[in-house]
């Protein structure tokens, strides 16, 4: 115990010593922001990171020195090679030294670093990419001939990051896009918000639209799994809107649509997440028609009563959007002997026709029969939707029935309620059997 105790107030005190030493050279260093992801990126003009060096012992006329690197974070250290010898520079007492980037470009060549935690080669073929995180950047000044230390460590911190890619704002996911004459759909994006100011002024983006000809499929991944066609790639643009008319390409109403946009830098850099490329949007190009109506009362084979209410209730599309507005054309025809629904319905004079109110119910619609419904009259009943015009939707062909001629009569002591009367004729009513 007393051995370790010794050996806790070396430590305590060769710690406070190091912290107490004073240099003859002073370093600062500041990291440009939004820190570049690319190393190269760093010596650039545009986004140099600084280093300066002060001599401050006013006893020494000059001192030629050279300069250590040091990157590190995420269990990676990028640092200058110590076998690396730069041209001298010199440092005259109480002038700062401001290190320009000709004076850092070889300093960050791959030739001249030392790399640990990250595979060298990997890291060449990616053009140098920083892998994203925190990381600190340090400098030290070395006298040039020893290599010791003659400053503390001057540093800065800095969060890389990739570029986000754009966000899609028009057409809206899931939307609507009425077509139009002559065709003119406004695509729009927006840069991710955080980015780099400099970047945003020169990326370049390219729209990309696909069909999507599966009507099953999930619009936002029918692309990755082949249930869309390509139909239109743009021209990199520096704009962050496009007006698709005519002359690039024509969609087709009542059709699905894919898009997106991928984003690139003007120098052909890899500096965007994804590659660039935003999130899928998918939107109709019209309603989407071809949906079907479920037909919910009367049943089929109904037969109203005399005094009962007559309503018919239906739900709405299978394919409707949201917030997609309806309107309901209700049509009954009379059925003759022998006939079935759809023979009825296409071939018969209507009986009723009623287009509904219009409505974005999500619950259908429902209609009352108030003209007179003679007895045993067969009937037979459909429900088509149209939206802005065009038809979205229909139902099947149902049918329903007239109330029974006669209600009840007594046979004997009992009174026999009538279900259904074969014929409309009282007098050619006999003891036949009914079911």
């Amino acid at each position: 115990m007393f051995r370790n105790l010794l050996l806790a107030i070396a430590f305590t005190f060769s710690t406070l010593w190091a912290a107490a030493q004073v240099y003859p050279v002073s370093s600062t260093v500041t990291v440009p922001y939004p820190s570049p992801i690319f190393l190269s990126e760093y010596v650039e003009l545009t986004s140099t990171m600084s280093v300066t060096a002060t001599l401050n012992d006013f006893n020494q006329p000059s001192q030629n020195f050279r300069l250590k690197i040091t990157i590190e974070g995420n269990g990676i250290v990028i640092s200058t090679n110590p076998n690396y010898l730069p041209a001298p520079l010199t440092l005259s007492p109480n002038i700062p030294y401001v290190f320009s980037a000709s004076d850092l470009a070889d300093y960050f060549s791959v030739d001249n670093l030392v790399f640990s935690g990250i595979d060298v080669n990997a890291f060449v073929q990616s053009g140098g990419k920083i892998p994203e995180g925190m990381y600190q950047f340090c400098a030290e000044i070395l006298d040039y001939n020893t290599g010791r230390a003659i400053s503390g460590k001057g540093c800065a911190f800095a969060n890389i990051f990739q570029e986000q890619p754009p966000r899609l704002l028009q057409p809206a996911c899931e939307n609507i896009v009425m077509p139009s004459t002559p065709q003119n759909i406004l695509f729009q994006w927006q840069v991710a918000p955080g980015g780099s100011p400099a970047l945003s002024a020169t990326a370049l983006y390219t729209l990309y639209l696909f069909q999507i000809i599966d009507e099953n499929a999930n619009g936002y991944n029918a692309v990755q799994n082949g249930q869309a066609i390509p139909v239109y790639e743009s021209q990199p643009t520096p704009l962050t809107t496009f007006n698709l008319d005519l002359t690039a390409t024509q969609l087709l109403p009542n059709k699905r649509y894919a898009w997106r946009v991928k984003a690139t830098d003007q120098s052909g850099k890899d500096v965007y997440a994804n590659e660039g490329f935003s999130a899928w949007c998918w939107f109709n190009y019209g309603y989407p028609t071809g949906g079907a109506i479920q037909l919910k009362t009367p049943v089929k084979d109904f037969r109203f009563t005399r005094t009962g209410d007559k309503i018919l209730t239906w739900g709405t599309s299978d394919k409707g959007t949201q917030g997609q507005s309806y309107d309901y054309k209700l049509k009954i025809v009379k059925m003759e002997e022998g006939q079935n629904n759809d023979d009825a319905m296409a071939n018969n004079q209507a009986w009723l026709e009623e287009t509904l109110p219009n409505t974005s119910s999500t619950q259908g619609a429902s209609y009352e029969i108030t003209q007179t419904v003679d007895p045993e009259d067969h009937f037979a009943w459909k429900v088509v939707a149209e939206t802005e015009g065009v038809e979205v939707a229909s139902s099947e062909v149902w049918d329903f029935w007239g109330p029974p001629l006669i209600l009840k009569f007594n046979a004997g002591n009992f009174t026999v309620f009538v279900k259904r009367s074969l014929n409309k004729d009282l007098n050619d009513y006999n003891c036949r059997q009914y079911h």
